[in-house]
């Protein structure tokens, strides 16, 4: 049919001349014929013009129609409680398999270190912070306007650790010895209710204060007895240089410490509370996950913090140690995550705190923990 163009202009032609001068009876028949075949082809081509051309309407109407908005992910900040160690590998693992991202979130994870850590949270610089010991954050909890919105291990990592030559089989065995401690540290804040609850005299036991990085060379070095430190990292150290190192935790002695935490601002509860269920359910998700795949774990987070997990066999024990102070009776029946205000009153009891107006309502919130509990 692309000959029709050409055919019509000729039928014109003819038409016009047929003014000036009769056609012949051939020629007049001719030009019946072919008005014809012009007539015929075009009805041929309504039908498909017309189907074509409301499909060409449709085409235009979706190339002009305006696009679904994109809901741009939320971009979230946190920050560890100390440098990037095993215990913290799983919220890497939570980054690996999308789950911020289900939540719509963006979110980002900086390693924290002495000194930075919770107060970037609390001035907004940064949005939550990942296994924060409560001694970091709740004497100023008031003024810093800061809430635990899970609770990550039912029991607390403190603990005191010995080499296998010291001769210290039992917490009676630390009268008479010294002990590296560190004055407001994290590792020491069960110290003397261990000691009271082990029946063990505290004014028996003679006590240095060290760095927190100078307790373990310290002990290495025959230079004190026992130190304080944590299950969860320190121990684990020690354990590679002595396989005979063994420890008395705390929590196994009934001083009952809430572990780490998630933190974040009250103002981003109040603000943004899906943000907040959010990144809560990602991360004890990947918490749970770890404790069937540890390796996993790992695995991910060498891959935004290398050097820090080169060594990922003694990562590993590290995380291990600390998933197995993840688990409890309440998180049998309530999940991961949950807390009691009976914990948090006796936390602010050991912490001297308990003798202000503030409710322990007012330093926890399970508000925040998934509708269907994760148990691992």
């Amino acid at each position: 049919m692309r000959a029709l163009p050409l055919v019509a202009p000729n039928l014109r032609v003819e038409q016009r001349e047929a003014h000036r001068a009769p056609m012949s009876a051939r020629a007049a028949l001719l030009a019946i014929i072919a008005l014809a075949v012009l007539t015929a082809c075009g009805s041929g081509t309504a039908a498909p013009e017309a189907a074509g051309g409301a499909g060409t309407d449709d085409a235009a109407d979706e190339s002009t129609a305006e696009p679904e908005p994109v809901e741009e992910p939320i971009e979230v900040e946190i920050i560890l409680g100390w440098r990037a160690n095993g215990q913290f590998a799983p919220v890497f693992l939570a980054l690996e398999r999308g789950y911020f991202a289900d939540a719509g979130l963006d979110v980002t994870v900086e390693e924290g270190g002495p000194g930075v850590g919770i107060e970037l949270v609390a001035i907004g610089r940064k949005d939550f912070g990942l296994l924060v010991p409560p001694l970091g954050w709740m004497p100023r909890a008031p003024e810093l306007e800061l809430l635990s919105v899970a609770l990550l291990a039912q029991r607390d990592p403190g603990m005191v650790i010995t080499l296998g030559d010291s001769g210290i089989e039992e917490p009676a065995d630390l009268e008479g010895r010294l002990v590296g401690t560190t004055e407001g540290g994290g590792s020491d804040l069960g110290f003397a209710p261990f000691l009271e609850a082990t029946g063990v005299d505290g004014d028996a036991v003679e006590t240095t204060n060290l760095a927190s990085q100078a307790k373990e060379p310290a002990l290495l070095a025959g230079q004190v007895d026992a130190i304080t430190g944590f299950a969860t990292d320190t121990f684990v150290r020690v354990l590679v240089e002595d396989a005979q190192a063994h420890g008395f935790l705390y929590a196994d002695y009934g001083v009952d410490i809430v572990g780490p935490n998630v933190v974040t601002r009250t103002a981003l509860t109040e603000e943004q509370p899906e943000v907040v269920r959010g990144v809560v359910e990602g991360i004890l998700r990947a918490y749970a996950d770890s404790k069937d795949d540890a390796a996993a774990a790992i695995a991910a987070a060498a891959e935004y913090y290398p050097d820090a997990f080169a060594e990922a066999g003694i990562e590993q024990q590290k995380l291990e140690q600390f998933l197995a102070l993840m688990e409890g009776p309440l998180t049998d029946e309530h999940g991961l995550g949950y807390s009691t205000e009976e914990q948090w009153s006796a936390l602010m009891e050991l912490m001297d705190v308990s003798d202000s107006e503030i409710p322990p309502t007012a330093y926890f919130s399970n508000e925040f923990l998934p509708e269907e509990p994760i148990i691992p």
